[in-house]
């Protein structure tokens, strides 16, 4: 792996340590103030292109009140290239009487500078996070 594949795991793997501690001013420091971070629209209420930090911030804070606060993301591998990281994640969360348990993939792809600009997500089931974030 070269010097850039392995700068963006270790950042991918520091952003995800940031969010599950709630460091979201580190997040914010990780991503391009034009980033868009893309959630299948299969993913209820939370679905669409969120487009710069304050709909992305909202986004992630959207995700823990319809969570109810439960949200959690665990890391089962993280690949990276010079450009791009992905990481292969196990996220749950218990709210409403509904339960989320999946594996979806995230794909980060970064700048010549290590600054995240677009985010897409992939999901396994589409139907479960569907569930979940439903109204």
């Amino acid at each position: 792996m070269g010097e850039r594949a392995e700068r963006n795991a270790r950042l991918l793997r520091e952003g995800y340590e940031a969010f599950g501690s709630g460091d979201l001013a580190k997040v914010q420091e990780m991503f391009s103030p034009d980033l868009v971070w893309h959630t299948p629209d299969r993913h209820g209420r939370l679905g669409g292109d969120h487009k710069g930090w304050d709909e992305v911030a909202e986004f992630f804070m959207k995700t823990m009140e319809y969570s109810e606060g439960t949200f959690r993301i665990e890391i089962l591998d993280i690949l990276a290239s010079d450009d791009q990281a992905a990481g292969y994640v196990h996220v749950t969360a218990n709210a409403r009487g509904r339960i989320l348990d999946e594996y979806p993939v995230h794909l980060f792809r970064y700048d010549d500078d290590g600054v995240v600009q677009e985010v897409t997500q992939y999901h396994l089931n589409a139907d479960g996070p569907n569930a979940f974030w439903a109204a």
